[in-house]
């Protein structure tokens, strides 16, 4: 999903950013070095469904390995 924002200010090492009219702040170092407050930009928000199903295998297992060790 991509959706645009507008950097409102800088506090910091965060970058202000008006999302759906409200605020969220990200770190700085995502943002391209010459971003001025007032520039539009896009944020891309996807689901890594492979990373996200390895995870949770991990995840499963380590949840596993714990039990048996506790019975």
């Amino acid at each position: 999903m991509k959706t645009i924002g507008i950097v409102d200010r800088f506090e910091g090492d965060f970058v202000i950013v008006e999302l759906f009219e409200d605020f969220y702040s990200f770190p700085k170092r995502l943002f391209p070095e010459d971003t001025s407050e007032g520039d539009i930009v896009t944020i891309d928000i996807e689901i890594e469904r492979e990373s996200t199903d390895d995870r949770k295998k991990k995840m499963e297992e380590k949840l596993r390995k714990l039990i048996e060790k506790n019975n």
